[in-house]
Parts: structure tokens; C-alpha cells; sequence
């Protein structure tokens, strides 16, 4: 039907506009007791509010508190972590050079025991030696 201009939404079934739901809300008078009633709700509900806030800033200065111990404990733990560390390498890297040191005595007494055992062989391999650098260095 072209010129038929009907609303689709039968007039009944829309809701109503939000202004007069406000305004009809705000024209309901209220009495005293139940103003009363409200303001003793919104002070119970500021108290709550206000003993909230204060069991919210005791929970976070005993957090803060706790991870301050928290931060001094960890610290002190690698503090003697590391402590162990470098023992434990200090100790190592002595061993290490009592082998060296070992090893390399060692070497020396088995020379010495060799030169003895073979003084004119040394003495040969000497002399061929100090040749050979000779040569080496030789500017010619």
C-alpha cells in the first residue's frame, strides 16, 4: 500500500522515550521516610566505602612491607650464591695451577734425568740448536 503511512511497531508495543521515563520518575514524590531510608543507605554505603579504602591501603602497605623482605631476601641469597661461586672457582683455578705447577716439574726432573742419563747426546742437540737459531737470525 503506497500511500498508506501506518507505523510498523504497533503504538502499544514501543517503549516509552527515555525523557518520560525520567521525568515520571522524578515526579513521584517522595516521602520522608523513604528519603530517610536513602540517606541512611548512602551513609552505610560511604562507612563501607570508607573502611574499604582503609583495609585496601593496610593490604597494600603489608604487600609493600613483604616485598621489601622479599627484595632483602633474595638479595641475601645471591649475595651468598655468588659468594659459594667464586670459592668454588677460586678453588678451582688453584687446582688448576698445582697441576700446572705439578706437571711442569715434572717436565724439568724428566729433562734433567735425561741429560744426565745422556750428557754428549745434550750437549750435541744443544750445539745443533744454537745453529739453527744462528742461521735464523743470520742478517746476511
Amino acid at each position: 500500500m503506497p500511500g498508506n503511512t501506518e507505523p510498523l511497531i504497533p503504538v502499544s508495543c514501543a517503549p516509552a522515550p527515555l525523557s518520560y521515563a525520567v521525568e515520571t520518575q522524578e515526579e513521584a514524590p517522595m516521602d520522608t521516610e523513604e528519603k530517610t531510608n536513602r540517606q541512611d543507605e548512602i551513609a552505610a554505603l560511604q562507612e563501607e566505602i570508607r573502611q574499604l579504602r582503609a583495609e585496601l591501603g593496610k593490604i597494600i602497605g603489608d604487600t609493600a612491607a613483604s616485598t621489601r623482605q622479599s627484595a632483602r631476601d633474595f638479595a641475601r641469597e645471591l649475595q651468598e650464591e655468588l659468594k659459594e661461586t667464586l670459592d668454588t672457582a677460586r678453588d678451582r683455578s688453584r687446582d688448576f695451577i698445582d697441576q700446572a705447577r705439578d706437571k711442569g716439574e715434572d717436565a724439568i726432573d724428566q729433562l734433567e734425568e735425561k741429560i744426565e742419563r745422556y750428557p754428549l747426546l745434550s750437549l750435541f742437540l744443544v750445539f745443533l740448536a744454537g745453529v739453527l737459531l744462528g742461521k735464523l737470525f743470520d742478517r746476511r
